[in-house]
């Protein structure tokens, strides 16, 4: 059978610098999904030697590997997570990449759409090859979702050639882009011609799941032309190739494709024996295009075997199909629009915000020459010491209101990640050197993203300033605390052991009567990651946040309110 699993015995095992086995686990993503996911596991277990950068890719690559396996909320969770920390372009263009494709398989295309006009702006700042195939991929694919055809297809053009200074695998995502343009517009002769190169590229590089998709695209191919045999060939073997990656869609919409077949080569039990099949894996709320196309083979069958029931039954559910596919393609549309104008309206408020500010800019640079003019003539050297003196004054005052500000999360009146981090260095590295205790906590409220859901984004926020009060009244005197990022807070317990910081931790897990908003108590649990870094060890800050970030990780997975404690060297315990 077709597939990656026998590619499990041909890779090299797991042995190297951590940054080697993370780039081998990266280069085997889509080639060797299972084997990926078993190296993610051992990663896992060595984060204490990733630094921030490897820590992000890390993170990268288990979302994508959840997207796989449709973890979806579990992916959604790290990426919206990691589109808070990361800046670097070519890693926030993955983040969007896969933010896009998971709110594809959501239905949800108002928010993709959001993502790849996003990620558009950010083009130009990219360096990265693999970052510019990312954006072109998914681009090509959206435009041709809305049958805007011509620019799907200068997007997939550009990407073809782009990927020839690229690599195999590059250029087998690049005739996926292309197929699926050809595909959609219904230009068969060139789509056979891209599958058939998809295949030679993708065999070699780009995993299974491209091989079958081209093979799809094949078997719809031969079974237009009237090639019935051809097509069930091409459809076996998809179905193969899917079965090995369980892949449900393609398990699905192969099976489908498979019934077509011997019910156009006349073999009315073969037909209805596969057709039964894909009606067993069929979602009646979703796949509304693979709905329509088996409830027509259904329909056709139910006719040729004279049973009437059957063919009523089918047929309002051929009809209930299209009529939900017609408007699914009208709120996609319309989705588009809406996006694109949003985005644009924002790019357009951005500009002038940009103009309004260069203005006041020159005008308060023709002042001040103004101004300074007409002092020199009039004040002799004393007096502009003295005007020199009371400028550095209020120049000085100025950056202290605003590092301050800078500093300050608005929403909690919290320190922000980066103003926690510069305060935490030195102390950090002040209990490293006296061999003093430092617990170093994350804390997340948990679910928070289905409780702004339902209660809405304004109750999010007073939930976050709850939290903020929590945290404020449970820790002791001369603790940091700050917000790191969305409903995750960081905070720097100096002076107390383990023990005594887990006991703080529990504290504050307890409703507190006491506060504004205390009501919110009731509506929201805490999960925390703990780690105390020995005295005079080889963790450094990031390092141990890192660490912690894991425990919270492991704390959320068992449930709500929960605690784990990572081991001064990293690991879980």
């Amino acid at each position: 059978m077709l597939g990656g699993l026998s590619l499990l015995f041909s890779v090299k095992a797991l042995g190297g610098s951590f940054e080697e086995d993370l780039s081998l686990a990266e280069s085997l993503r889509v080639k060797n999904p299972p084997r990926t996911q078993q190296m993610l596991a051992e990663l896992g277990e060595r984060l204490g030697q990733a630094s921030l950068e490897q820590f992000q890719r890390y993170q990268l690559l288990r979302a994508h590997q959840e997207l796989l396996v449709g973890h979806y909320e579990e992916a959604e969770e790290k990426l919206l997570h990691l589109m808070d920390q990361v800046q670097e372009p070519n890693k926030r263009m993955r983040t969007l990449y896969l933010l896009a494709q998971l709110s594809e398989i959501r239905n949800d295309s108002e928010q993709s759409f959001h993502y790849m006009l996003a990620a558009a702006d950010l083009y130009p700042k990219l360096t990265e090859l693999q970052a510019k195939v990312d954006y072109l991929f998914i681009s090509a694919h959206m435009y041709s979702r809305v049958e805007e055809f011509t620019e799907a297809e200068a997007k997939a053009q550009e990407l073809v050639s782009l990927s020839e200074k690229g690599n195999d695998y590059q250029r087998c995502i690049a005739q996926q882009a292309q197929l699926a343009v050809f595909a959609g517009s219904e230009q068969l002769d060139k789509g056979f011609a891209a599958a058939n190169r998809q295949i030679e590229l993708c065999k070699v590089s780009g995993g299974p799941i491209y091989v079958a998709d081209a093979q799809m695209f094949l078997g719809h191919y031969a079974l237009q032309k009237g090639d019935t045999k051809r097509a069930l060939s091409y459809y076996l073997e998809a179905k193969n190739a899917f079965d090995d990656l369980n892949y449900r869609t393609g398990k699905l919409s192969s099976s489908i494709g498979i019934a077509q077949s011997f019910l156009a080569q006349g073999n009315t039990t073969l037909a209805y024996n596969w057709a039964n099949r894909a009606l067993d894996m069929v979602n009646p709320e979703e796949q509304w295009s693979e709905q329509s196309e088996l409830y027509e083979v259904l329909s056709t069958l139910a006719q040729k075997q004279g049973d009437l029931n059957e063919l009523v039954r089918f047929d309002k559910l051929y009809v209930k199909a299209n009529k939900a596919l017609v408007q699914e393609d009208k709120q996609t549309r319309l989705a588009f629009l809406q996006a694109r104008l949003e985005f644009e309206n924002q790019r357009q408020r951005i500009q002038m915000l940009e103009q309004q500010n260069q203005v006041l800019n020159l005008q308060d640079s023709n002042g001040r020459q103004r101004f300074w003019l007409v002092t020199q003539g009039m004040l002799g050297a004393g007096g502009i010491c003295l005007l020199l003196f009371a400028v550095l004054v209020r120049n000085q005052r100025q950056r202290s209101r605003l590092m301050k500000l800078a500093q300050t999360d608005p929403l909690t009146g919290l320190l922000t990640r980066q103003g926690l981090l510069d305060k935490a260095k030195p102390l950090y590295l002040q209990c490293q050197a006296k061999g003093e205790p430092l617990a170093i906590i994350l804390a997340d409220i948990d679910s928070f993203k289905n409780f702004n859901h339902q209660y809405g984004l304004n109750t999010g926020d007073k939930a976050l300033r709850r939290m903020a009060h929590r945290l404020r009244s449970s820790m002791e005197p001369g603790t940091l605390v700050g917000r790191s990022c969305g409903a995750e807070f960081l905070i720097l317990l100096p002076g107390l052991d383990l023990d005594e910081a887990k006991d703080r931790v529990r504290f504050c897990q307890r409703a507190d009567p006491g506060g504004e908003d205390a009501n919110l108590d009731l509506l929201m649990t805490l999960s925390f990651g703990l780690i105390q870094p020995l005295p005079g060890g080889q963790l450094g800050l990031e390092q141990a946040i890192q660490a912690a970030s894991l425990a919270l990780e492991k704390a959320k997975e068992r449930g709500f309110n929960s605690i784990e404690v990572a081991e001064a060297q990293g690991s879980t315990a």
